[in-house]
C-alpha cells in the first residue's frame, strides 16, 4: 500500500501464500462429502454474541521508524507478536513452518525470493542486528541473516510447549510462556535465556507471571504485556534479578513497541502511548479507542 498520502492510500501489489493457511478449531469439522461448486458474493454483517473467551489471531504490530537519514534505521519496527518484520531491504515472514524472504528493494514490486522450512508451530519473528529469533510452541529458533536472502540456522532453545513470543538484545533473549491457549498447558512465566553462545543457549532464570503475552525492551527497561494483569515495567540491568518499577492495571494488554522513550501498547480496548523518560514512571500520552 502506498500511504504517502494517508487520506488517499493506493493499493500496489498483493503477494499471496505468505501467512498461515486457514484453519478450523473449537469442534468445527469440514464435511468432506461435499464440495463447493458456486457461490454468491455479498457484504454482510452478522451480529454475534459469545459467552466464551475470544480467540484472537494476531499478525503483529508494525510501526514506522523515524530516522534523520534513510539508511540509519529499517523502515519499520515490529512487535514481539508479529509474524513479519523488516530488516533493511527484506521483509521476513513466517507461517506455521516456513521462513520466507521478501525483497522490498522496489516497494511497488515485492517478490518472495526464498522460502525455507524453519521448524514447526512457528508463531512469531523478531530481528536483532543480523539475527532472526523465531518463537514457536516448542522453543526458539535462531537464524543468521548476514546473507539476507539465505537465512542460516545457528541454534535453538527448547522449552515446554506453550505460546511463545520472544525478543533479544544481543546477550539475552526474553521469552513469555502462557497457559489457557491451544498451544498447550504450561506455567505463566517469563524466561531469560543467555544467548552469548548461539549454538548452546541456556536458561538464566524464570519469573512467574499472570498471563504474559508480548514484550519489548529499550536499553535496561523491559516491558511485559501481562494480559488481564496489565502492563509491567522492569529494570533489567541484571537479567538474573529483574526489578519491577511500575505496574499499570485496569487494561488488558497483548503487545508493545518501545522506542525513543515512547511506548506503544496494544490493549483490548485500544492503542495506548506512554512516556518512559523517567525510568521509574510510565506517563500516559494518549489512547486511541479501538476494539481488537
Amino acid at each position: 500500500m502506498d500511504i504517502s498520502d494517508p487520506l488517499h492510500a493506493k493499493f500496489l501489489k498483493y503477494v499471496p501464500y505468505v501467512f498461515p493457511e486457514r484453519s478450523y478449531s473449537n469442534g468445527f469439522t469440514a464435511d468432506d462429502t461435499r464440495i463447493i461448486v458456486d457461490w454468491i458474493k455479498k457484504d454482510t454483517t452478522i451480529p454475534f454474541e459469545s459467552s466464551g473467551s475470544p480467540i484472537v489471531y494476531s499478525y503483529g504490530l508494525l510501526v514506522p521508524a523515524a530516522s534523520s537519514t534513510k539508511a540509519a534505521a529499517p523502515p519499520g519496527i515490529s512487535g514481539s507478536m508479529a509474524r513479519f518484520t523488516i530488516v533493511n531491504d527484506y521483509l521476513y515472514a513466517v507461517n506455521s513452518h516456513n521462513l520466507q524472504s521478501v525483497s522490498i528493494s522496489d516497494p511497488a514490486d515485492l517478490s518472495i525470493t526464498n522460502s525455507m522450512n524453519a521448524g514447526w508451530d512457528i508463531e512469531t519473528i523478531y530481528p536483532f542486528e543480523d539475527k532472526l529469533f523465531l518463537g514457536s510452541m516448542g522453543g526458539v529458533f535462531i537464524y543468521d541473516i548476514s546473507q539476507p536472502d539465505s537465512p542460516v540456522k545457528q541454534g535453538d532453545f527448547v522449552h515446554a510447549r506453550a505460546c511463545d513470543p520472544v525478543i533479544a538484545d544481543g546477550s539475552f533473549a526474553y521469552i513469555t510462556l502462557r497457559e489457557g491457549t491451544d498451544c498447550g498447558p504450561t506455567d505463566n512465566e517469563l524466561q531469560v535465556v543467555n544467548i552469548q553462545d548461539l549454538q548452546a543457549p541456556s536458561l538464566v532464570k524464570a519469573y512467574s507471571m499472570t498471563n504474559p503475552h508480548g514484550l519489548t525492551k529499550d536499553n535496561n527497561l523491559l516491558f511485559i504485556c501481562d494480559g488481564k494483569d496489565g502492563l509491567k515495567m522492569y529494570d533489567a540491568t541484571d537479567p538474573s534479578n529483574l526489578v519491577l518499577k511500575k505496574h499499570i492495571t485496569g487494561i488488558e494488554t497483548s503487545d508493545a513497541i518501545s522506542r525513543n522513550k515512547n511506548l506503544i501498547v496494544v490493549a483490548t480496548d485500544g492503542l495506548y502511548q506512554y512516556d518512559y523518560s523517567d525510568p521509574n514512571e510510565l506517563v500516559q500520552r494518549s489512547r486511541l479507542s479501538v476494539n481488537f
